[in-house]
């Protein structure tokens, strides 16, 4: 609850229960309040005009609520304090001497910290996503990634959706740049090669995936390694690392099934077999592989 009295700004927290609070004075006219354990009831005041408060900023921090103020110069804080009955709300009130109450203040909107407008940008992206806007989101992604270069998740998400775009060249320019700056990043790389493949460099995909498959643990890494050996008919590498992916996630039929065709296209047909029985017993095997794979037991 925000209200104007007089020359005096009063702002009320209102809460589901008492709580422990601190305060931090980051500056003369800015102070920190953080709520520990605790939830705001409602919503916040959208409207500090004709008030003395500058900007009102909140944050979840874990189980907290940090609470950021910024307040006109020569604006003073008269009281702080929580109040527990009837229901439990913080009371803060402000008074400035040098303003009346009834005129119109021109605030200047104080920039956001660089980490948070990054968080704020990348927010509003997402949600273009799911509101399935990918160009604007594209073009938004761009000149977020131009900012935040440090912003890896942000570029993973650019070059991903450039190739399902099938611009594989932009795509390319991009991670070129990311992987100069973050060369043993591996979502990088297994963007990269996902690129080579999508260009039938096959060869050259596994090249590079080999080269880090030692330093990750990223299923989804060997996932593409195993595919691209058995695309390249080197079923006894792709077998192998089927064989591992069984081992890391053995209720996943798609393991099992891409061991069992790595294996039979080896000529261990006894083994391909035991390897479709296995896909066969797991839950998210679907009506169409079930099929498929009861053609291969009979």
């Amino acid at each position: 609850m925000l209200e104007q009295k007089n020359k005096t700004t009063i702002l009320d927290f209102i809460l589901t229960a008492p709580i422990q609070y601190y305060i931090e004075h980051n500056s003369l006219q800015q102070l920190t309040i953080t709520l520990n354990n605790a939830e705001i009831a409602g919503n916040l005041p959208v409207n500090i005009d004709n008030s003395f408060i500058v900007s009102l900023n909140t944050k979840q921090n874990k189980n907290n609520i940090v609470i950021t103020i910024t307040l006109l110069p020569g604006t003073k804080i008269d009281e702080l304090q929580l109040v527990n009955k009837p229901q439990p709300y913080l009371h803060l009130a402000f008074s400035n001497p040098q303003l009346v109450s009834n005129m119109t203040v021109e605030k200047k909107p104080i920039p956001l910290p660089p980490e948070q407008q990054a968080a704020q940008r990348y927010q509003e992206i997402q949600q273009l996503l799911t509101q399935d806007n990918i160009q604007e989101a594209i073009s938004r992604l761009r000149l977020f990634v131009a900012d935040f270069p440090e912003h890896l998740q942000a570029c993973e998400t650019l070059v991903s959706l450039l190739i399902k775009e099938d611009r594989l060249q932009k795509a390319q320019e991009i991670l070129t740049v990311a992987l100069n700056r973050h060369g043993d990043h591996h979502p990088f790389i297994k963007l990269k090669a996902y690129i080579l493949a999508k260009q039938r460099e096959t060869s050259s995909a596994i090249a590079l995936l080999q080269k880090f498959v030692s330093t990750t643990d990223d299923i989804d890494y060997f996932s593409l390694l195993a595919a691209l050996y058995l695309q390249e008919k080197e079923f006894m590498s792709a077998a192998l690392l089927y064989d591992h992916l069984t081992k890391i996630q053995p209720q996943t039929a798609s393991w099992w099934l891409g061991l069992g065709v790595a294996l039979e296209h080896a000529g261990k047909k006894n083994a391909a077999k035991e390897a479709y029985r296995q896909a066969r017993t797991k839950s998210d095997t679907t009506s169409d592989l079930a099929q498929f794979l009861d053609d291969k037991l009979k």
